[in-house]
């Protein structure tokens, strides 16, 4: 008995450790952000420039816009695909595209790391929480940062707009969801959140001025007129994108969502497609009928979570890098929106991981990672979420409300705390 009594005192010190150790790490200010950002530099530099084909798509738009040529032609001498974007992320690229490609990839990639770092910093939540949301976005961020994508760059202006509007920041949350609007039109969910406005009238004025201006800038490197034709010539692309995808079919890591798993392993056509994408949208804007519940801050983190996941599963170019932004809602959605306790949350987000956020990995072998890509099933699980987050959504507000001195520790509104009505 004496063994086994020092066996199981030895465990439980161990374990006692380990949880020390994690909270410690959790409730660090420092430790999961330095990580974050070796993580997203460093790995993804040592690929350059084997993997870096869109790095090149950005590095050299900025000289296409300069020089008036036609930004979303094929360039096959310079790099492979089209460019997808607005003609303002040519500007952007412009301190990059000044540099040599190694120094700009690099400077990419750290730009990246560091914004998506500051969006989190943002958010009105305690450090634990922001650290959390890290770590569960971690895989998801390699895997952008590894491509040289710019999804990670589009969740943080999506999160950036939530918090700037939520704080009164209406400047910053314009500029936000303008550069999102004209760049790669995901970030433009972002305009759900000015419900949370408490200046709506005057959030929404500055928006538009805003938008407004960026998207003139552009001009001052080139003409009205191109400006005009490189608007129009980007739509046409993105059809064409678009309609690329479905004709593909199972033989390509894009449409990774809802759409693309219905028509891959449910053989819907493609008109009804385009009918259920229209479900989907409804589906979407239903809980936001939910006006009481817009003062709520567990709801608003809810939204969030909502319109992050959203424009990922009904986007039929969804592909693996992507899901940075998807998992982003995720993360929010299991630390600091959901009302399920642990034991509802967890099973959940361990499905998750295990069968959308490491489908792709070393983890699992070639025939699996394939018949997960050729059907589109990354996207179940995502969804499976979503419709649990539009149901929570739609309950806020209308349990029981509890007493004013037990809301909690910091005077925050959740959904089973609303606010008294006027």
């Amino acid at each position: 008995m004496g063994i086994f009594s020092q066996s199981h005192e030895r465990c439980q010190q161990a374990t006692s450790w380990i949880n020390k150790t994690l909270r410690w790490l959790i409730s660090s200010a420092y430790v999961v952000p330095i990580l974050w950002v070796a993580i997203g530099i460093f790995p993804p530099y040592l690929k350059f420039p084997d993997q870096s084909n869109n790095f090149f798509i950005f590095y050299h738009s900025f000289h296409h816009l300069l020089h008036q040529s036609n930004l979303h032609a094929a360039h096959p001498e310079l790099h492979n695909d089209h460019f997808l974007y607005g003609p303002l992320f040519a500007v952007l690229m412009a301190p990059i595209s000044l540099l040599p490609p190694a120094v700009g990839a690099l400077l990419f990639l750290a730009a990246s790391t560091l914004f998506f770092l500051l969006a989190v910093h943002l958010l009105p939540i305690p450090v634990p929480a922001k650290n959390l949301i890290l770590v569960i976005c971690m895989n998801a961020f390699l895997g952008n940062q590894q491509n040289f994508q710019t999804n990670a760059f589009t969740a943080a202006l999506i999160l950036i707009t939530f918090g700037s509007l939520l704080s009164g920041r209406y400047f910053v949350a314009s500029i936000c969801l303008s550069v999102g609007v004209l760049t790669k039109l995901y970030a433009g969910i972002g305009v759900f959140f000015f419900a949370f406005a408490a200046k709506r009238p005057r959030a929404g004025l500055m928006f538009f001025l805003v938008l407004f201006l960026l998207f003139l800038l552009p001009v001052v490197f080139s003409s009205f007129d191109f400006l005009l034709n490189s608007y129009l010539s980007w739509f046409d692309v993105l059809q064409m994108k678009s309609a690329s995808v479905l004709q593909a079919g199972k033989g390509t890591f894009q449409g990774q969502s809802l759409p693309g798993f219905l028509q891959r392993a449910v053989k819907i056509p493609e008109e009804i497609l385009r009918i259920l994408s229209g479900v989907g949208l409804v589906l979407f804007f239903l809980p936001w009928l939910n006006i009481l519940a817009w003062n709520i801050r567990q709801f608003q983190f809810l939204g969030l979570a909502s319109a992050m996941m959203f424009v990922v599963l009904f986007s039929p170019g969804s592909e693996n890098p992507t899901y940075i932004i998807l998992q982003t809602g995720v993360a929010v959605w299991f630390v600091v929106g959901s009302r399920l306790s642990l034991r509802w949350r967890l099973p959940l987000l361990l499905v998750f991981f295990f069968f959308s956020s490491l489908v792709f990995s070393d983890l699992y072998p070639e025939v699996v990672k394939s018949f997960f890509r050729d059907y589109s099933l990354r996207a179940v699980p995502g969804t499976i979420l979503w419709f649990v987050v539009l149901w929570e959504m739609a309950s806020c507000g209308w349990g029981n409300r509890v007493p004013d001195n037990t809301s909690n520790e910091k005077g925050i509104l959740t959904c089973n705390n609303p606010p008294r009505p006027r």
